[in-house]
């Protein structure tokens, strides 16, 4: 974990200038991930974070990408990976950013990489990457100087 943790604060500080991003992913695992990446960019960090199915992203909001808005892609290591990595593919032929996390063993071309652990079962990936993602959030908000304990506008309780 230190080596995920040193790659996920290198990837916060290259991100703390960033006011926006982009979360791509896909399918019933992958794109979860992606939307509660987005909303954990929001609180701790301050983000303007929109998440995306690698599809829908190639209709309309890859026009936004470039080097100032981030695309991260979350690949959770099942058979659309490979659709994904052409979509980064995409991002990158338009002079975006990427950051890419994916499964440890997996090769993949992005300015940055996040490797987690392999997961041997598909259905323990929901388990594994949030830790991540949240540590990434935590970390990209301290870059940021953020209160991550106390977010902006937010509160503990929350009334209906």
């Amino acid at each position: 974990m230190d080596k995920v943790r040193d790659d996920i604060r290198k990837v916060a500080k290259s991100l703390s200038s960033h006011g926006n991003a982009y979360v791509i992913s896909g399918g019933p695992v992958g794109l979860p991930i992606a939307m509660e990446t987005a909303l954990k960019l929001k609180e701790a960090a301050q983000i303007h974070s929109e998440a995306f199915s690698f599809r829908e992203f190639k209709h309309g909001p890859i026009t936004l990408v470039s080097r100032e808005f981030p695309t991260i892609a979350i690949m959770p290591g099942n058979d659309i990976d490979e659709e994904i990595v052409n979509v980064i593919s995409e991002v990158w032929s338009r002079g975006g950013y990427t950051v890419v996390i994916t499964q440890r063993g997996r090769e993949v071309t992005g300015d940055q990489v996040i490797y987690v652990e392999r997961v041997g079962n598909r259905l323990m990936v929901p388990l594994v990457y949030p830790s991540v993602i949240q540590l990434l959030a935590y970390e990209l908000g301290v870059a940021r100087g953020i209160d991550v304990d106390n977010p902006h506008n937010l509160s503990k309780v929350v009334t209906t």
